[in-house]
């Protein structure tokens, strides 16, 4: 009961992102398992945590950084499974194997991650209304996502829930958590934010002089969309 308990504390001192890494890491090691034909018996052995290292770059071609984070989730999940943390520096040659991923050129094909900025929101916003496969309700909904990530500085999964036919009430963004203010500005009341602040955070969104990439503006037509 008292191990059951501390579990439940533990799940509820992380961000619901930092488990969705872990299950993803789950779902990994499993898989692992099944493709070199090796039953998972816990705790793992260390040649078994370095053969998983380098599937993670050889099949899922991971960088350095992201193999020492499945590394860190996986030592989660073995504490979890009442063995040790999984130690870098102690499992022998990972340390050397990820300081080799880390300077092995990786296919130039693929693009890095770049922070979005104004130009670039307008040029989404000009490429969105241009687009004849979407509905204007998709198009208005997919918008007022894009200009309240920029000007909220919100995670995307602050806004969206992960799944498309079913949400949590407790932790997802409904419309009872959007208010408008006496100066007509949008209050968002985030349940579940990441820095697992108690009773949630709230952001305010201002109106922008332009109004097709106004966050208050925009949402207004959605919501009158998706009541209609």
């Amino acid at each position: 009961m008292l191990r059951k308990n501390a579990l439940e504390r533990i799940s509820e001192g992380s961000a619901e992102k930092t488990w969705g890494r872990h299950s993803t890491v789950w779902r990994a090691i499993n898989e692992f398992s099944g493709q070199v034909n090796k039953t998972l018996s816990w705790p793992l052995e260390k040649a078994l945590i370095l053969e998983f290292a380098s599937w993670c770059d050889k099949v899922r071609h991971l960088q350095a950084d992201t193999i020492k984070t499945y590394i860190f989730s996986l030592s989660k999940i073995q504490q979890i499974k009442g063995g040790p943390p999984i130690c870098v520096r102690q499992v022998p040659f990972l340390k050397d194997f990820l300081a080799g991923v880390d300077h092995s050129p990786r296919d130039c094909s693929r693009k890095e991650k770049k922070p979005v900025s104004y130009p670039l929101l307008k040029l989404i916003g000009m490429m969105t209304g241009r687009d004849q496969e979407r509905t204007t309700f998709k198009k208005q909904r997919f918008w007022t996502v894009c200009l309240w990530s920029f000007f909220g500085s919100f995670r995307v999964g602050e806004i969206l829930s992960p799944l498309k036919k079913s949400f949590d009430p407790h932790t997802h963004l409904l419309w009872g958590d959007i208010t408008f203010s006496g100066n007509d500005d949008i209050q968002v009341t985030i349940k579940s934010p990441k820095t697992r602040t108690p009773g949630g955070e709230l952001v305010v969104l201002f109106r922008f002089p332009e109004e097709k990439l106004c966050p208050v503006t925009i949402f207004q037509e959605y919501e009158r969309e998706a009541r209609r």
